[in-house]
């Protein structure tokens, strides 16, 4: 993934209302594969900040409700409900 693009993803994770990270949440759930809910979980496994990190798990877990695959598997990893 390119650093730019992980900046950006971090700025609106950080930044973002509720209602922006939804939107994010939800276009991400609209791509298939492995590589974003892989960045979030390693995000979400770092010594990153606890807000960064939280906001991690928030789109994991809207990705997985709106059916993304990928992102389910990672919260079935993790023992987190859906």
């Amino acid at each position: 993934m390119d650093p730019d693009d992980l900046r950006s993803l971090s700025r609106v994770l950080v930044y973002g209302t509720a209602s922006t990270r939804r939107a994010l949440a939800l276009r991400l759930a609209a791509t298939p594969g492995p590589e974003m809910p892989s960045v979030l979980l390693s995000t979400l496994r770092s010594d990153e900040p606890e807000l960064l990190r939280d906001r991690c798990l928030e789109v994991l877990v809207i990705m997985a409700a709106a059916g993304h695959e990928s992102a389910s598997g990672i919260l079935d990893e993790l023992n987190v409900p859906v």
